[in-house]
């Protein structure tokens, strides 16, 4: 019996259109930021990414979107294309202007376009993300006035481009009218972690006090300890100027001028820097006062009437 060698050899290849370059990732947004370092700065945002392009698949450009509403019949957000730019290296900038004061949270994605259209895939794009308001915003700062306590409130919004990071950092930092930008020590730290308020004055904030005249800007700085990755908020402004209070507000006397009217004068102390007051009445001089009347204070005297059903009862003012 003859026997021969058999010896196969196993082609490979690839066929036309077919490729084996790694898939385009989406670009990582990493900050979207007050433009500038500047207080005086509300302009817009500066979008900030990572390219994640690689040797084999290049970024031709990037397209980036501003997201609008999420539509609840097919369950996908809704956005609009703001700007098509060319990839210009590893991380990339793009300043956005909003047509509007800064006055909500505005949501963005950004879109990598092969220089290969060929290897264009869904997988280079963040825009589908579920749920939207998880994209990454800017930081917008707003506050609240309490009159009464001489205090306000600052408040943001969590910064969310930072996926999986359990604690967020943030400083807050004010400049008092001209002077050099400070940070507030908050409890002896110079950040808050995960809090997304904070009221000044108040009791951990032994340091900061309101001089009274004087004008506050402040911001927050969301930060991201490790990547070194920050974004900063935009900036309000508050005018501390707390009214003079007045030392004293008399009763001088009633009189009744009808059948069912009272007469009562206050005398208010002379400077003071109020001009609305409010007038409460009960029938118990100690207890049960409830707002009657708001009046305007012209000069140091006020005269207030009153309808009273009975006059045969007492009747107390404060």
């Amino acid at each position: 019996m003859t026997t021969k060698n058999l010896t196969f050899v196993l082609f490979t290849g690839l066929f036309a259109g077919a490729t084996s370059q790694t898939p385009l990732q989406s670009p990582t947004v990493v900050s979207v930021s007050n433009m500038s370092g500047s207080f005086d700065n509300n302009g817009g945002y500066e979008i900030s990414w990572i390219n994640n392009e690689t040797p084999d698949n290049k970024v031709d450009s990037f397209v980036i979107y501003r997201y609008k509403s999420w539509n609840t019949q097919d369950n996908k957000p809704q956005y609009e294309e703001i700007a098509k730019i060319k990839n210009t290296g590893g991380t990339s900038y793009y300043r956005f202007v909003p047509d509007q004061e800064l006055s909500s949270v505005v949501f963005f994605a950004v879109e990598a376009i092969p220089a290969n259209k060929s290897l264009y895939t869904a997988s280079s794009s963040n825009l589908t993300r579920i749920p939207w308001v998880n994209a990454p915003s800017n930081v917008l700062l707003t506050y609240t006035i309490d009159t009464c306590n001489s205090q306000i409130t600052l408040r943001w919004n969590r910064y969310r481009a930072w996926d999986g990071l359990s604690k967020l950092n943030y400083r807050i930092e004010y400049v008092e009218n001209n002077n050099t930008p400070k940070v507030i020590s908050i409890n002896g730290s110079d950040y808050l972690v995960n809090d997304t308020s904070l009221t000044l004055p108040s009791g951990n904030l032994s340091s900061f006090v309101f001089n009274n005249g004087s004008t506050y800007r402040f911001r927050v700085t969301a930060l991201n300890f490790s990547t070194g990755y920050s974004c900063v908020s935009n900036v309000v402004t508050y005018l501390s100027k707390v009214p003079k209070v007045t030392s004293y507000i008399n009763a001088d006397g009633t009189r009744v001028l009808s059948k069912n009217t009272l007469e009562v004068t206050f005398s208010v102390e002379p400077g003071n820097e109020f001009k609305n007051l409010v007038i409460q009445r009960s029938l118990n001089d100690v207890s049960g006062f409830e707002p009657v009347d708001t009046v305007v204070l012209n000069g140091d005297m006020i005269t207030w009437r009153d309808s009273v059903d009975d006059l045969t009862k007492n009747q107390y003012f404060y």
